[in-house]
């Protein structure tokens, strides 16, 4: 029998690792992915039985997918949680009016969110949908953006061309006018170079 799939939308990986122990634990598979935008297609490529999404993520943020999802009735019944470091108080009114069936703070212990997630989804869920199918983008992202600049913790490499660099200006000693005055008479490049020498009388 196929162990239950969780996808978990977490773009910091030190929290992801936490959660995906935990819920490993309890014989849960699953799929961890740091953007929005690709965890929004990724969940319609295979079933998921819980989706949980942070709130503030790169691209897409938790609030516009939860919007997304539930615009779908193949996410019906799919239990869907948001969690945020945001203030539950602020973010909860609007998921609950997007459909989502918790709202969870950061600031509590990881094993105390998996357990309550856990202890929710036991529980036979209703559908629920908050906006219908071929919904815009302006409707289903409704709201401030909780979107996120995407992580980028590889450190980065910078390369530099000795040829690359500002050449220093050469000394005024060294500077040589080729420009030709039309007073004197044409020397040639050599002369102009080295000047003309004098002849032994």
């Amino acid at each position: 029998m196929n162990s239950k799939t969780i996808l978990l939308v977490e773009d910091d990986l030190p929290t992801a690792r936490v959660y995906q122990s935990l819920f490993e634990r309890q014989g849960y598979t699953v799929n961890v992915l740091s953007d929005g935008s690709d965890a929004f297609m990724e969940a319609h490529n295979q079933h998921y039985d819980i989706l949980l999404l942070d709130l503030m993520l790169p691209n897409m943020d938790g609030l516009a997918m939860l919007r997304r999802f539930r615009a779908q009735k193949r996410f019906g019944h799919v239990p869907i949680f948001l969690y945020t470091v945001a203030e539950v108080s602020q973010v909860e009114p609007m998921a609950l009016e997007a459909g989502v069936t918790k709202v969870f703070s950061k600031t509590r212990p990881a094993k105390e969110i998996v357990e309550a997630i856990l202890n929710t989804v036991s529980s036979p869920q209703q559908p629920r949908a908050s906006a219908p199918e071929g919904s815009t983008e302006t409707e289903v992202h409704q709201g401030p953006d909780f979107r996120v600049p995407a992580r980028d913790d590889s450190p980065k490499l910078t390369l530099k061309m000795a040829d690359a660099e500002k050449e220093a200006e050469p000394p005024a000693s060294a500077k040589v006018n080729l420009k030709e005055d039309k007073n004197e008479p044409k020397k040639g490049l050599m002369s102009r170079l080295f000047g003309s020498k004098s002849k032994d009388k």
